[in-house]
């Protein structure tokens, strides 16, 4: 799961396994369901049993990799992946799809790591002005729309 994103498919047959592991045990026989599976579900402190939600641990796992290379991990993984795919750009700065599908699977999980990511200029070779949030919860090129656009123009 932390390689690859999954299948919805997969999600489904993982949160079935597990439901008839929980209702029924070990036996065959089929057991009256008391409460809703998306109810036990939830975490202990909203009234669940605290399962994992395998949907938001698949997105959590590649998001980690993704961190991983944004931070400068000198691990032997992330230093091919660096080098066979991003040489000095971020993984924002990517438009190329053609890869592995591990590295599809990263390309696919950006839009959720941006939502709550928060920059850091290093050297400056990495950083998109425009596209990235730095005040707030949108990029420069939304709340300065006229700007932006005047900067395409000029450029």
């Amino acid at each position: 799961m932390g390689v690859y994103e999954l299948y919805e498919g997969n999600y489904q047959l993982l949160d079935s396994n597990r439901s008839k592991f929980f209702w029924q045990g070990m036996g065959k026989k089929r057991k009256y369901h008391m409460i809703k599976w998306e109810a036990l579900n939830r975490p202990k402190e909203f009234g669940g049993l605290g399962f994992l939600d395998v949907r938001v641990m698949n997105k959590c796992l590649l998001a980690k990799w993704i961190d991983q290379l944004e931070k400068g991990d000198d691990s032997l993984c992330c230093s091919l992946l660096r080098k066979k795919y991003l040489g000095q750009k971020s993984i924002f700065q990517i438009k190329n799809r053609k890869g592995s599908q591990f590295w599809r699977s990263l390309l696919d999980m950006r839009f959720w790591y941006q939502k709550g990511r928060k920059m850091e200029v290093r050297a400056g070779q990495q950083t998109r002005l425009w596209h990235d949030c730095w005040l707030g919860d949108c990029p420069l090129k939304v709340r300065f729309h006229n700007l932006f656009e005047l900067q395409l123009i000029l450029t």
